[in-house]
């Protein structure tokens, strides 16, 4: 019976409690729907006013080659070879990309220190501004840099977030031409290492063989064995007869050479210099040295052609530092075959 009584006295409250409740929401329903609306109409407010926000994305693959400057026959140039197939090679790759060192290098291609729309300088200040310190550029474009790996392949996707469609590609990209210029650098980096070992090696084995001579002649005058027996004079004059053979054939591919330089050096007004071989130009180190350059800025600009488009500020320099180089080539050719 008391069981009863107390649960009917609970269910009076709770039903004064709801009764109580009601009565206040509908007292201040005008209140509350108001604070509603303008947190609303405000949020809504700053959200219009905030800058957009655009996001690049630049896919990069990771190459596990190790560099072998000693040939494919030597491995574990790097300590042990499954270190570049483990994950503590894309880890730390991808902590490099994220790196200060890299974005440092990104600031400096780019002269992002030099921006006073990146460095966020007032406009007030824009007359007296003269640039930012690298370093500070670089904390800057590591804020904007998420590196996300795909732990499935060997990609990484770098992303990176600005005011512009343009500066977050051209950062994306910029960020990317670092990394592969730094790990071209580390490499080469390890091929140089191996070339002086290399080279310690070789003069230590020079030194071991003028020892081993002087020892032999040594030897040979202690024991009387310096006649030259019938086969090796044999040999020696064979040997000779084989020099003045390589020296008349040499003779005579200079000759043919030379006379088809001669016919290509009267033809050359109407030629392109860089089509002639380069032979019929060894006496001109200015025309030579044209060429090479030419050839090299070629090949960059047919490398860069492949990554952006035509009207790249790269692109464009390159071709008119091309045509430059042509023209300057043209006029050297003119004067050497006049």
């Amino acid at each position: 019976m008391n069981e009863t009584v107390n649960q009917a006295a609970e269910e009076d409250d709770t039903s004064a409690f709801l009764r109580r409740f009601l009565h206040l929401v509908a007292k201040g329903k005008w209140l509350i729907l108001g604070t509603t609306l303008i947190v609303t109409v405000a949020a809504v407010f700053w959200t219009l006013r905030q800058p957009p926000i655009f996001q690049a994305e630049c896919v990069i693959e990771y190459d596990t080659q190790p560099p072998r400057p000693l040939g494919t026959g030597v491995e574990e140039v790097h300590g042990e070879s499954h270190y570049w197939l483990s994950r503590e090679f894309f880890d730390t790759q991808n902590e490099v990309i994220a790196s200060r060192r890299v974005a440092e290098l990104t600031v400096l291609s780019l002269s992002l220190h030099l921006d006073p729309s990146f460095m966020g300088v007032p406009e007030e200040s824009l007359g007296d501004w003269t640039g930012g310190e690298v370093s500070d550029a670089a904390i800057i474009l590591q804020g904007m840099l998420t590196v996300v790996p795909d732990d499935a392949t060997r990609l990484v996707k770098l992303r990176v977030r600005a005011g512009s469609a343009e500066r977050a590609a051209g950062l994306a990209n910029g960020i990317a031409d670092a990394y592969v210029a730094r790990s071209v650098e580390s490499r080469s980096a390890s091929t140089v290492a191996a070339l002086g070992w290399l080279g310690t090696q070789l003069d230590d084995l020079g030194v071991q063989l003028s020892e081993a001579e002087v020892a032999l002649h040594d030897f040979r005058n202690e024991n009387s064995v310096l006649a030259v027996s019938l086969e090796d004079r044999q040999n020696l004059i064979a040997a000779e007869l084989e020099a003045f053979h390589s020296a008349l054939t040499t003779a005579r591919a200079e000759r043919i050479e030379l006379a088809a330089a001669h016919r290509l050096l009267r033809e050359a007004g109407g030629r392109d210099p860089m089509d002639m071989p380069g032979r019929i130009f060894e006496e001109s180190p200015t025309i030579e040295r044209l060429r090479q350059q030419i050839q090299e800025r070629t090949a960059e600009l047919a490398t860069l052609s492949g990554r952006y488009g035509a009207a790249h500020p790269q692109i464009t320099a390159l071709t008119l530092e091309v045509n430059e180089l042509r023209g300057q080539l043209r006029g050297e050719v003119d004067n050497f075959v006049a």
